[in-house]
């Protein structure tokens, strides 16, 4: 029971069950799962194997430019053993029609689950399947068509837990500076986040975010100047190295909605439980077969893990 997830098992046994079955290279039996699930509904069909779709191959080049990717596919494969299944890993074509092939591809394999890993370098992030033929989990909210059920994280209660950490450690003129890809991928909720926290919090200044076709160094170092902000929220690292000429006291803090090390203070996401859950889900709609678009679609949110780290220390304030 702990091992497929169901919710009467508390967190902190399914977390103890879940490490001895590593410890002991534990695999559950999928073909005694498929003769249970037949003798429960012989309508149903078990499959185990699913489709780990990214858009792009999770070796080669994107090791280096996109390593989530990799360490997404490592994530899901481990929870895939855990429930006795298999995952591999398959390019999303840009094609519309190389899309309908992959999807007779799987088909014709078997695979009827896909798990689909975040779309993050196409401004319209579309996949045209036969979806009626498919169970489907979407790993974040990337995906503009169709809209699946996801996990994802729960980007605007973090964004509000950040922004009052900042202000607690003295901070009150938070800026943005985001891409115009990062911006459409988490859909403006930073900005309309930090509008609210502003209402409620006036001791704090309103600054206009960087635009995007300021995002660039020259764009960036003229709005600091400007603006004079005392702490720039960023996802990605290079407006960190675009002030890195300015002397010490004329650069800004910076604060992290992504954070991949120790020093830095900002949002450290949640990814293996996210995966977990997402794999999970799969694995219930293939075996109960739930398949096509959803209606309404599921959403799993979670909250990141707030890090205080020294790229924001405290400031004092008179």
């Amino acid at each position: 029971m702990a091992l497929r997830g169901l919710a009467r098992v508390p967190v902190a046994t399914r977390k103890r069950v879940e490490t001895a079955a590593r410890k002991l290279n534990y695999m559950a039996d999928s073909e005694i799962g498929r003769i249970l699930a037949r003798s429960r509904n012989p309508n149903r069909t078990a499959h185990e194997c699913f489709a780990y779709l990214s858009e792009e191959p999770i070796h080669g080049e994107a090791e280096q430019t996109l390593p989530w990717l990799l360490s997404f596919f490592e994530e899901a494969r481990a929870a895939c053993h855990l429930l006795g299944c298999e995952i591999e890993p398959y390019l999303i074509p840009t094609d519309p029609k190389a899309q309908q092939a992959l999807g007779k591809k799987l088909l014709n394999i078997g695979i009827k689950g896909l798990l689909i890993a975040p779309v993050t370098t196409r401004v319209v992030a579309e996949i045209r399947l036969n979806w009626s033929q498919f169970a489907a989990v979407d790993i974040g909210s990337t995906l503009q068509f169709p809209r699946l059920h996801r996990v994802e994280r729960s980007y605007y209660e973090d964004c509000e837990l950040l922004y009052s950490h900042l202000c607690q450690k003295g901070y009150r003129r938070i800026a943005l500076a985001l891409s115009e890809k990062r911006r459409q991928i988490i859909r403006d909720i930073p900005e309309a986040s930090l509008l609210l926290f502003l209402r409620r919090n006036p001791s704090c200044e309103w600054i206009e975010p960087l635009q995007p076709e300021a995002f660039n160094p020259e764009g960036l170092l003229t709005y600091v100047k400007d603006k004079k902000p005392d702490v720039i929220l960023v996802y990605e690292e290079e407006p960190v190295q675009w002030l890195s000429s300015l002397k010490r006291e004329e650069r800004p803090a910076f604060a992290y909605l992504n954070v991949i090390q120790r020093t830095q203070t900002g949002l450290v996401a949640e990814r293996s439980s996210m995966i977990r859950d997402a794999v999970r889900m799969l694995k219930r709609m293939v075996d109960g077969g739930e398949f096509g678009i959803p209606e309404r679609n599921r959403i799993i949110g979670y909250r990141s893990v707030l890090q205080s780290g020294t790229s924001a220390s405290p400031v004092s304030r008179s």
